[in-house]
């Protein structure tokens, strides 16, 4: 087999373990999405809520009404708070989804090197930074606006956006003069990590401006909850414990993770393949790297694939596992594309019958598992994302 086929096909088929795993991996390890993005009411609660009540009797309730001071008659609307919220929500909306944002923009950068990949990561820190800088202001507004009313001091968070809009910026600027793919993914891992410390930092910012500013009737309460904007603020729904565990969540991403070891495992085989001066002999040994990628990757999709959710969860498990599912099947998915594709790849390499076509099919099949490695390491990116709660 020609030397020069087989470093080119066994290169770009390692190429998902280096640029799309080494590069990214760190940027990815680097953005913690759990615990941001909305405010539980129940975590706002000046008064504790007396230890004697029962779990099934409060559960629900402690989401909605421990915010309420009911200051007036329960099915009273305070329409200048309801005014508030509706103008407060959506710039704070903006500032707790900042991880999530960050997220997307490092799913979207895997499989990308060189030009593309500065264009990606400049154009989306470009918009997650003018959108910050756009709540902050747009915070501030509000604030001037209800100078004359009782309303929580928001210097403190607009302040915050507007300062971590400079933060994304001037990674943005960094992108824009890198000068290699390794010097990206660093910028790459800042980006995450200014989400994971500002969106902390947001996050009890706007904790705050809740808790200041209560709700004075369960009607009032009603009313807020309902604003579209406002929805991405609070969570109404039941919310695991400060620090809760749930053992199916952690079974998951033992799973998950068990998986990934387990098609890691075999792209050295495809890095080292046994070549030797005998046709069939070879054309077997790489058929073989290629068998051993499509089992690895088919027990790592049965593997995921036997997580269920618990058949006695309490409704704030329930409601914390609510997306696993989805990632579920989405690991399974992709793992079984993997198997497939690896599958096929095998068959098609045993098919061959002279150097020349084994090297076109060496050529085809690192192509493919290139693309199916960018689509592992996204599906992991969303799983951080999406099924993160519980752990």
């Amino acid at each position: 087999m020609a030397k020069h086929a087989r470093e080119t096909a066994l290169h770009r088929s390692t190429l998902a373990s280096s640029a799309g795993k080494s590069v990214w991996i760190g940027a990815i390890a680097a953005i913690s999405i759990a615990g941001f993005g909305l405010v539980n009411p129940s975590q706002e609660s000046t008064s504790a809520q007396d230890s004697s009540d029962t779990e099934q009797a409060s559960e629900q309730e402690a989401t909605q009404t421990q915010t309420v001071t009911n200051e007036v008659a329960d099915d009273v609307v305070v329409f200048p708070t309801v005014d508030f919220y509706n103008q407060i929500c959506q710039p704070l909306s903006t500032t707790l989804t900042l991880p999530s944002t960050v997220s997307v923009a490092t799913e979207g950068a895997v499989g990308l090197n060189g030009q593309p990949l500065k264009d990606h990561w400049v154009g989306q820190l470009t918009e997650i930074s003018n959108n910050l800088r756009g709540a902050g202001d747009k915070i501030t507004e509000v604030d001037k606006s209800n100078k004359d009313t009782d309303h929580p001091d928001l210097t403190l968070v607009a302040d915050q956006a507007r300062s971590t809009a400079d933060q994304i910026n001037a990674i943005k600027d960094g992108f824009a003069k890198s000068d290699s793919d390794e010097r990206s993914a660093e910028l790459a891992k800042e980006a995450g990590q200014v989400a994971t410390d500002q969106g902390s930092l947001l996050t009890s910012s706007v904790k705050d401006i809740v808790a200041k500013a209560p709700l004075p009737s369960q009607a009032t309460a009603n009313e807020v909850y309902n604003l579209e904007s406002c929805k991405s603020v609070f969570l109404t729904t039941p919310q695991l414990a400060e620090g809760e565990k749930i053992p199916a969540a952690e079974d998951f991403h033992t799973r998950l993770n068990e998986g990934v070891a387990k098609v890691n495992d075999t792209r050295s085989q495809l890095e080292d393949l046994a070549v030797t001066d005998d046709f069939e002999t070879t054309k077997e040994n790489v058929a073989k790297a290629w068998d051993a990628r499509s089992a690895a990757a088919r027990e790592a999709a049965e593997l995921i694939g036997k997580w269920s959710m618990p058949d006695q969860a309490t409704s704030a498990q329930a409601e914390a596992l609510k997306k696993y599912v989805a990632a579920r099947d989405d690991a399974k998915g992709v793992w079984t594309a993997m198997a497939d594709d690896a599958q096929h790849q095998a068959e098609a390499i045993r098919a061959t019958k002279d150097v020349k076509s084994l090297d076109a099919a060496l050529d085809a099949a690192s192509n493919e598992a290139w693309k199916k490695d960018i689509d592992e390491e996204k599906m992991i990116i969303r799983t951080q994302r999406n099924a993160s709660e519980g752990i």
